[in-house]
């Protein structure tokens, strides 16, 4: 079996100098770079790590299961169509100044995730996925900046990259789909042959031309939930909990000078209410949190019919093994006592189920009986697995 790609690396690793980080340790990148500053590195992934060819993105665009889109400028026109593209479409594209994009690929071309690996110092929730893009010649999506951190590996061809931190976010082009910058002045830039990185932190634009056909490059980008989405969800579950018995009163009211004018006193009593309810223990506020950041792409959430209690039961006594189901996103929680594993927004209260064991669960995508046949033996790992079987996250390898 191969290593799973976000797996532990040994302890001393994070201490050595990668050449994916431009010969810098883990420690030095996170200090000096990341969310800091951008980060050119030459030859940082090796060529066998990055076999893709056009046909397969442009194969993968034309499905209905996969996100894609096609990027396409006509003088100072730019054109978004989003996919699944028809294969006539992609016939007429041309031979100039076209992008096909291609997101998840680390899901739907698992040679790729190998290339996870590399990031392997940074949370798993944080990753979000491996785009490609497959351009001809002149082909871009624009100058643009992104809200969150991004390493760009080019994978095949060349491509040119123009950077800029002195830019007004608020000047996009009008009537435009995409977020185009209007007026890009470059500070610096660079072109990349296959295996070079360039790492950017977020709100740094960025402007990249293919300058070969069959340009590949693939973004391996950052997940970097908005305070609005967080304050929604979070919020959300909490109001879920919340039973509506509680009434707003008020026994000891005296007679108000005008009717017409709100009370402090009200106010007091209806803020007090709110801020009760809406600020939540540890416990809670991580539970809600958790079922956030593990929240699938709307593309993934829901593969998997729920199955009943007997029939997981039968699953996890006769299963050769098992696989995550595609999409799926793992991370757990321990403090003091609680453990809780999150997939797909899902929590799961863990007591008396061993970390090593969740650990396990949400490092490798693929588990074979033989690893799992210790962990069955206990009541509690076999409970916590036919659960996860009956919420379709976890599939038999029968």
């Amino acid at each position: 079996m191969h290593r799973s790609p976000c797996a532990t690396p040994s302890p001393q690793s994070f201490d050595e100098p990668r050449a994916f980080l431009g010969g810098s340790s883990p420690a030095q990148f996170l200090s000096n770079h990341w969310q800091k500053a951008p980060l050119l590195c030459r030859a940082a992934v090796p060529i066998e790590q990055l076999q893709v060819g056009p046909s397969t993105l442009l194969e993968l665009a034309t499905q209905p299961d996969v996100e894609s889109r096609v990027v396409r400028q006509r003088n100072d026109t730019w054109e978004l169509h989003p996919g699944p593209l028809a294969s006539e479409a992609l016939d007429r594209l041309g031979k100039q100044n076209w992008t096909v994009l291609v997101s998840d690929l680390d899901e739907h071309l698992p040679a790729l995730q190998p290339l996870l690996a590399h990031l392997d110092f940074l949370p798993r929730w944080r990753l979000d996925d491996i785009m490609g893009s497959v351009a001809v010649e002149g082909g871009s999506v624009g100058p643009h900046y992104d809200s969150y951190d991004v390493f760009l590996v080019q994978a095949r061809g060349t491509r040119t990259w123009q950077i800029s931190e002195q830019f007004d976010r608020r000047d996009l082009l009008d009537d435009c789909d995409l977020c185009i910058l209007r007026d890009f002045r470059p500070q610096r830039d660079w072109e990349l042959q296959p295996g070079d990185v360039l790492y950017l932190p977020p709100h740094v634009a960025h402007y990249g031309v293919a300058t070969s056909d069959d340009c590949i490059t693939l973004s391996l980008g950052a997940r970097a939930p908005s305070s609005k989405e967080l304050l929604t969800h979070i919020a959300s579950e909490l109001i879920d909990a919340v039973s509506g018995d509680e009434h707003f009163c008020d026994p000891d009211r005296s007679a108000p000078p005008n009717a017409a004018q709100l009370q402090s006193t009200d106010v007091d009593f209806a803020h007090e209410l709110f801020t009760r309810h809406l600020t939540p223990d540890r416990g809670r506020f991580v539970r809600a949190f958790g079922s956030l950041v593990s929240e699938p792409k709307a593309l993934f959430a829901d593969v998997a019919e729920p199955i009943n209690g007997s029939e997981s039961h039968r699953i996890v006594c006769s299963a050769r093994g098992f696989v995550h189901c595609k999409g799926s996103r793992w991370l757990w929680w321990q403090d003091a006592d609680e453990h809780y594993l999150f997939v797909n927004g899902h929590c799961f209260e863990c007591s008396g189920v061993a970390p090593e064991f969740i650990d396990t669960l949400c490092r490798e995508r693929r588990l074979s009986s033989e690893a799992l046949e210790r962990w069955k033996r206990n009541e509690a790992h076999e409970a916590l697995l036919r659960d996860l079987v009956e919420h379709g996250l976890l599939v038999s390898r029968n």
